[in-house]
């Protein structure tokens, strides 16, 4: 019997006594960009019952537990395996209808906004689009080339500083400094976990980034520099990309100098179920020298008949830059 309250519906229809005797396990990772949200149900298959008739690929399903609803997901892989016989129905957050990750396509954009960007892929993917940032650069000239919507719109986001999310049927891009900025939900300590192990590094790490790029055709030179604040000393990192207005340029240089140095610290925890924690979400560490303000970059819950644990992926967040 699972140590969590678990239900679970197939298209609309609650399955949940259904599957409780074969039930073994479920597991959910969340991540905050770069890849989408899964679930993994594994159904002990008595008889092999389950390998003669299994759940369709492209059925929706919702999994709750313990009240929290995960959303929707749509089923696009299963794995029987003997022995002992067991089958592994995988979900994701990404339709495969969408087309936003299948469709390799080329399609060209000028003078527009990146929110208008986002907007397109959205509707062409039947998505809803939040576009959840301040920052919404005008992007002189963009070109998909022979790539996927998702990964097309995730590049061009990255460049600006942006995180592109795909959850519950919608598409969300946010700003990490945005994130960073949060309240803590709540504080973890020793006491809370079952495992730590973290990592501090200087390797790669730098004082300053400064962007230089000069436009040729409109004869400007674009500089910006971007100083972390908690380093007296350090490398400078040195940027010539291109940027259209000095506002950009300064965005750059802030989004390489934070990508950089938040591999600086990184701390994974293990603790029993908390679907709190969440991808995006901040926390406080009290670990010693790694006490602070942390943002959660990926999660992992799992349930089942031999206990219910979280694992997260934190990095530290530089609340001075």
């Amino acid at each position: 019997m699972l140590h969590s309250d678990v239900k679970i519906l197939l298209e609309g229809r609650d399955i949940t006594r259904d599957l409780e005797p074969y039930l073994l396990s479920v597991t959910y990772k969340d991540a905050l960009s770069g890849e989408s949200d899964v679930i993994e149900v594994a159904l002990q298959d008595k008889n092999h019952a389950l390998i003669n008739n299994p759940p369709p690929r492209g059925s929706k399903l919702n999994v709750v537990i313990n009240d929290f609803d995960l959303g929707a997901f749509e089923i696009d892989e299963y794995n029987p395996s003997s022995p002992p016989s067991v089958m592994r129905v995988k979900a994701n957050s990404i339709s495969q209808n969408s087309g936003l990750r299948q469709v390799d396509e080329s399609k060209g954009w000028e003078k527009v906004l990146l929110s208008k960007i986002a907007k397109d892929i959205a509707e062409a993917s039947n998505m809803e689009l939040f576009y959840q940032a301040d920052f919404d650069p005008e992007i002189n000239r963009a070109e998909q080339q022979e790539q996927s919507r998702l990964a097309f719109l995730e590049k061009i986001c990255a460049d600006h500083g942006l995180i592109v999310k795909i959850a519950d049927g919608k598409l969300i891009v946010v700003e990490e400094s945005t994130l960073d900025a949060q309240e803590p939900i709540t504080t973890l300590t020793w006491d809370d976990v079952s495992h730590f192990d973290a990592k501090a590094t200087l390797n790669e790490i730098y004082k300053e980034c400064k962007v230089n790029y000069s436009e040729a055709k409109q004869a400007k030179t674009f500089s910006a520099t971007a100083t972390d604040p908690t380093k007296s000393e350090g490398r400078t990192l040195k940027i010539n990309k291109r940027v259209t207005s000095q506002a950009e340029a300064d965005q750059l240089a802030k989004h390489e100098l934070r990508k950089k140095n938040k591999e600086e610290f990184s701390v994974n925890l293990t603790l029993p179920l908390d679907l709190r924690l969440l991808a995006g979400v901040v926390v406080n560490l009290d670990f010693g020298f790694f006490n602070g303000k942390w943002l959660i970059d990926e999660s992992t819950h799992s349930v089942s008949n031999s206990g219910s644990q979280s694992r997260i992926k934190l990095h530290r967040v530089n609340q001075n830059a």
